[in-house]
This record gives structure tokens, C-alpha cells and sequence, in this order.
């Protein structure tokens, strides 16, 4: 069995596309807007795992891109909705850091 190699994943598990229809149905009527914004935004996702760092773009118009170094990471806090849980996905949360509380 080959061990885990992040540095292989590039795109977004299918489940996130799957979150992305149930949520835009919820909303009813946005529908029409909220899921091809999100589709969009899945189809455009795309990480890249290196030895200092990992970075995320995603974006047609507003191209997004993030760029965070290993180092800078002092811990990792997660949302999970029951949807999220149910398809085994969570979201991010971005703690503030003791260099934003100096200001």
C-alpha cells in the first residue's frame, strides 16, 4: 500500500461539489446565482503541497490566491455543519494571531 503523499493532491475532493449543490439548493430562489458561483469557484480550485508551504488559487474573474509557509501555522481550528459532517468536510477557521493582536 502506497503511503499518503500530500504533495499528489492538486483538486478538491468531489464532496466539496456535492456541499456546493446541496447548499445553493437551500437557498431557494439564489439557486440561480449561488451555484455557478460555486461551481465555478470548485472547477478553479486548485492546491499545491510543497516542503515550505502550501498554496490555494481559485477564480475566473477575481482570481484568489493564498500562499501560507508550515512555520507560520501554530494550530488549526475547524466549523463543521451536520451537512459537512455527513460528507466528511469542514471549513477553516482563521484564529487571530498574537502579531494581529498587537495593533
Amino acid at each position: 500500500m502506497d503511503s499518503f503523499d500530500p504533495r499528489k493532491i492538486e483538486r478538491p475532493h468531489k464532496s466539496l461539489l456535492q456541499y456546493y449543490a446541496i447548499m445553493s439548493i437551500l437557498t431557494g430562489p439564489g439557486l440561480l446565482v449561488q451555484l455557478p458561483r460555486l461551481f465555478f469557484k470548485y472547477e478553479t480550485l486548485r492546491y499545491r503541497f510543497e516542503d515550505d508551504g502550501m498554496s490555494m488559487k481559485w477564480g475566473v474573474l477575481f482570481r484568489h490566491e493564498i500562499y501560507l509557509t508550515y512555520r507560520r501555522i501554530q494550530d488549526i481550528h475547524l466549523s463543521r455543519n451536520i451537512i459537512q459532517r455527513w460528507l466528511g468536510l469542514a471549513t477553516p477557521l482563521y484564529p487571530k494571531t498574537p502579531s494581529c493582536l498587537d495593533g
